[in-house]
């Protein structure tokens, strides 16, 4: 996926981020990150593939970046903030039909809404 394949997806899908908070901080995150997205993506679907799991946590593939990032680069710091991991695994599963379910989600709570 690159940057303009992105942003057709988000043109033809304005819904896709309702009810997630840190959407600026994605926003901002992402244009230089497309590379950490298509990482996710590969993991992604080479767990698709495994047909082991019908749906799997986005945040241990997130995990699996940083570590991966941690061991191969010198000096880097975390690729992938915890806040833009939502937004990865709706992007994904948007993008590839294959994926659609492989993450379950959740509405986020936003800072000025209550505990029920």
């Amino acid at each position: 996926m690159n940057k303009e394949q992105l942003q057709m997806l988000l043109m033809a899908k304005p819904d896709l981020f309702d009810g997630l908070k840190h959407h600026d901080q994605f926003m901002d995150w992402y244009p230089g990150n497309m590379h950490v997205i298509n990482a996710f993506g590969r993991y992604a679907h080479q767990l698709q593939k495994s047909g082991r799991r019908d749906y799997y946590s986005c945040y241990a593939i997130r995990e699996r970046i940083r570590w991966d990032s941690m061991v191969s680069e010198e000096g880097t710091e975390y690729k992938i903030s915890n806040n833009v991991t939502p937004y990865i695994a709706r992007i994904l599963m948007a993008f590839s039909p294959e994926l659609d379910g492989i993450f379950r989600t959740k509405e986020q709570r936003s800072e000025d809404q209550e505990e029920t």
